[in-house]
Parts: C-alpha cells; sequence; structure tokens
C-alpha cells in the first residue's frame, strides 16, 4: 500500500510540475500582440517538397531570398504554412543560416 501512494504523490507532482511549465508557456504568449506565440525554428525546415498525392499552395520562407514565397507542394515540411499572412508573422523577421537546416 505505501509503494502505490508514493508512486501516487510522485506522479502527481510530476505532472504538476509539467502543468506549471505549460502555463508559463501559455502565458508568455498571451503576452504577444495577437495572443499567439511564434515558432521560428519552422523557418529554418527545409522548403516543401513537390507535391504527392495531395496537392496544395503553400506559402513557405525561401532561404535563398529571405522572403515568403507561394508554391504547389504537399505541405509536408514544418516551413509550410496555409497562408502569406502566416508565413510572414512567423518568419518575416526570421534569417536563415544554412547550418542551421536539417538533412
Amino acid at each position: 500500500m505505501r509503494k502505490a501512494a508514493c508512486l501516487f504523490y510522485i506522479v502527481a507532482i510530476f505532472g504538476a510540475i509539467v502543468v506549471a511549465k505549460c502555463v508559463k508557456v501559455k502565458d508568455d504568449c498571451s503576452k504577444l500582440e495577437d495572443n499567439t506565440c511564434r515558432y521560428p525554428i519552422a523557418c529554418s525546415c527545409k522548403e516543401p517538397g513537390p507535391p504527392h498525392h495531395i496537392r496544395l499552395i503553400v506559402y513557405f520562407l525561401n532561404h535563398t531570398t529571405q522572403r515568403c514565397d507561394r508554391k504547389e507542394g504537399s505541405g509536408d515540411s514544418c516551413n509550410s504554412f496555409e497562408t502569406q499572412e502566416e508565413c510572414e508573422n512567423n518568419c518575416g523577421d526570421y534569417t536563415h543560416d544554412s547550418s542551421e537546416e536539417d538533412d
């Protein structure tokens, strides 16, 4: 019985810590003007590849021009946004460094 109680308390404390960290992140985001968070690491991802079965119009940070461009793609990259505005909001101030790119 004691082992079960100890395990329960450990799990409860760990859960409280995780929840507290999530709330902190949420609070940091809510301080932004539009009440959203930016995800700049998405801008460093590879540009979207060619379309496969699903063809979508996607917007992405072009690493060569450092601007958000539009193309037909599959949306399979984290550097893939539904609108030009969403791309610019997330990547507008981002400068791509080719050493950051994932393989």
